[in-house]
């Protein structure tokens, strides 16, 4: 984190652009708590659907590294102020975030709080497979990451499930 150059670059922003537009800082990380997007980059979409019928056990130890990885990754994004309100922006699958539900009470400006934002997760990558595994795979594992977001949009494409919301 460059503190510094941040702080720098939005004086220069403010100083040409600052009587025709508001300058803010906003960190826009853009998130998918989906999971099995990243077992898909770290293992293959193929190897990952033998692998649930050959070695299950496998691909839930690896989406539980995943998860706990993740996990961490908000905890620390949240503790060193790099979150950013989304609910003026893209929260995944084709929606925006407006909404006067968030955020929670008791926002600092200076820091913005998991619970203060939409938590995003899908699963586009188990499209394919069963109710059964998807609920075994992707869903449990994956939830405690979304537990402490403010709201929660969810995308899971399957020929499987109907009427899914995002």
């Amino acid at each position: 984190m460059d503190h510094r150059t941040t702080e720098d670059t939005i004086a220069v922003a403010d100083a040409i652009f600052g009587d025709q537009l508001k300058i803010r800082l906003v960190g826009r990380w853009w998130w998918t708590l989906g999971l099995t997007m990243d077992l898909a980059f770290l293992r293959g979409l193929e190897n990952i659907m033998l692998d649930m019928l050959d070695n299950p056990g496998f691909i839930h130890q690896l989406m539980y590294i995943l998860r706990d990885g993740t996990s961490r990754k908000l905890d620390y994004l949240e503790e060193n102020g790099l979150l950013s309100l989304n609910t003026d922006t893209y929260v995944g699958s084709g929606g925006f975030g407006y909404t006067d539900e968030l955020p929670a009470k008791g926002l600092s400006k200076e820091h913005v709080r998991t619970i203060d934002m939409w938590g995003f997760g899908d699963s586009q990558e188990t499209g394919s497979v069963s109710p059964g595994c998807l609920r075994n795979l992707s869903f449990p594992i994956n939830c405690p990451c979304l537990k402490d977001s403010g709201l929660i949009a969810m995308d899971v494409v399957s020929p499987w499930i109907s009427g899914g919301k995002s």
